[in-house]
């Protein structure tokens, strides 16, 4: 989901790891006193995959798949890219950001740019979800580290946008028009405008691929 700022004020990121810390090591103890050892465990290895499977973009027809899983490793790419020493601090954050929607639904960005609490509301039930798993929440972070993590979730569906438009569907430009409204509205941190200013100078975002092992085996 989109937005600016924090959902539940901002705590300073280490007191949100020190939470989730606190969490993994009470599972581990229950897993070491249940029968099979790693029960409990292996009940949030399950359930967190199950936000990994969540089809994002309803609303948009498409091709192919767009899961969150796809989506939530390019939020992480774009972390080392673009903020390389944080990314240590922020991957689980990237990968796990998304992982309550296979409860709360992928509502799409604008419903909780506009509405008024509607973000605030599901961002509280996302947390406890991730808490729950043993997971960081991205509504633990400081407003800095937020608007990174934010950033990089919109540049990822930005480029999504790009590529669903390389591949003919006409469909996808409503979804590249209202990012780039937000970005106008809520401006990306100068890395991630300046990354964002690179790809839109390229003629198009085909990957290369002929000669690539060619060069490095040379």
């Amino acid at each position: 989901m989109g937005g600016g700022g924090t959902i539940l004020g901002g705590r300073p990121s280490w007191e949100a790891e020190d939470e989730v810390k606190a969490m993994q090591r009470q599972c581990a103890e229950a897993a070491e006193k249940d029968r099979g050892g790693w029960g409990p465990i292996a009940d949030m290895v399950i359930q967190s995959r199950s936000g990994g499977a969540v089809e994002r973009c309803h609303g948009i027809p498409h091709q192919g798949s767009y899961s969150n899983a796809a989506h939530s490793w390019g939020v992480a790419m774009l972390m080392w890219y673009l903020w390389p020493d944080d990314f240590p601090r922020l991957a689980a954050y990237c990968l796990s950001h998304d992982v309550p929607e296979a409860w709360v639904g992928d509502s799409p960005a604008p419903v909780g740019r506009y509405v008024p609490g509607f973000k605030n509301e599901v961002g509280k039930l996302e947390t406890r979800i991730n808490h729950s798993l043993g997971l960081p929440a991205e509504h633990d972070l400081d407003e800095l580290d937020f608007a990174k993590l934010k950033a990089c979730d919109r540049l990822e569906f930005w480029l999504w946008s790009k590529e669903q438009l390389l591949r003919g569907n006409l469909y996808a430009q409503e979804g590249l028009t209202e990012i780039e409204r937000y970005f106008d509205e809520v401006p990306l941190p100068p890395r991630g405008q300046a990354l964002l200013d690179a790809l839109k100078a390229r003629e198009n975002l085909l990957p290369r691929q002929s000669g690539v092992i060619k060069e490095l085996c040379e």
